[in-house]
């Protein structure tokens, strides 16, 4: 494209020098965004596959208003989840329910209820009494959702949606109960283990703006995943660092509503000439 627009060559050597250097430039920013996302009352998080030269890796990320950062790791394990959001994470973290976030207290989680929609379907799929009680459950917290998406709403009124979801959620804890008390093994164990949790499912009715599903996350990984299908992934440290740093200004400046390439731009800019590197995050 260079050559055919601009008269310009560049060799690969070339194009991997420029992606070093940016990475370099991008180090920073990195880290401010960072430090803004430890200071989040709400912070979502989650993870999807990533290709590492020839090997499985994974991709998390970790979500604010008007912040996401991204971090690619060779394990999905807890170690992980610990640098992502740090050893005691403070304010609230939104998540679906894989073990490797237990490590924060349950007053400080929001299960998503997107994904425990999707285990109870799984549930309601099975035969005999477990799938009844599947479509029960299933049925108790598409309710929920009802409620939750009532026209007019006001979502900072947490005592009235208490009061909207009181019935629901009583039913769902009679359910669960019953569920840990399955003759079936698979389900039982399930049930028994959210019953466990079952405080975290609610938090979203306790703690102002924490929302009730992780979708703000999933939403962030989207665009890192076409990328993935089209790049397969990373082979070095290096490339592992520079696709970190351009997903989190990309998805940062896309919550902030500002263009990546101008940020770039005067990022790059400044770099070059010695000087400061803007925040990427307000003040």
């Amino acid at each position: 494209m260079l050559a055919d627009l601009l008269g310009v060559t560049l060799s690969p050597a070339s194009v991997e020098a420029l992606l070093k250097r940016t990475s370099t430039m991008l180090e920073a920013p990195y880290v401010q965004i960072l430090e803004a996302l430890d200071q989040s009352p709400v912070r979502g998080a989650d993870e999807t596959s990533w290709p590492r030269a020839g090997d499985s890796g994974w991709l998390s990320v970790s979500t604010s208003e008007q912040a996401a950062l991204f971090q690619i790791a060779a394990r999905r394990d807890r170690e992980a989840a610990i640098a992502l959001l740090g050893e005691q994470p403070t304010g609230t973290i939104v998540s679906d329910r894989y073990a490797v976030y237990l490590f924060i207290d349950d007053t400080q989680r929001q299960l998503c209820f997107a994904h425990v929609l999707r285990d109870f379907t799984a549930v309601a799929e099975r035969d005999g009494a477990p799938g009844r009680l599947g479509r029960q459950l299933r049925d108790t917290l598409t309710g929920a959702f009802k409620i939750l998406n009532q026209p007019g709403r006001d979502p900072s009124d947490l005592t009235a949606l208490r009061a909207d979801l009181a019935d629901l959620r009583e039913r769902l804890h009679n359910l669960l109960e019953q569920g840990s008390r399955c003759r079936d093994p698979k389900t039982r164990r399930f049930t028994a283990g959210l019953l466990e949790h079952e405080q975290a499912l609610w938090t979203f009715t306790t703690t102002e703006g924490v929302p009730a599903t992780n979708n703000a996350a999933e939403r962030a990984l989207r665009h890192a995943v076409l990328w993935r299908k089209q790049s397969y992934g990373t082979q070095t440290d290096h490339g592992d660092r520079l696709v970190e740093r351009l997903l989190t200004i990309r998805e940062t400046c896309r919550l902030q509503g500002h263009r990546m390439h101008e940020y770039l731009t005067t990022a790059i800019t400044a770099g070059l000439h010695g000087q400061p590197i803007p925040a990427p995050t307000p003040p």
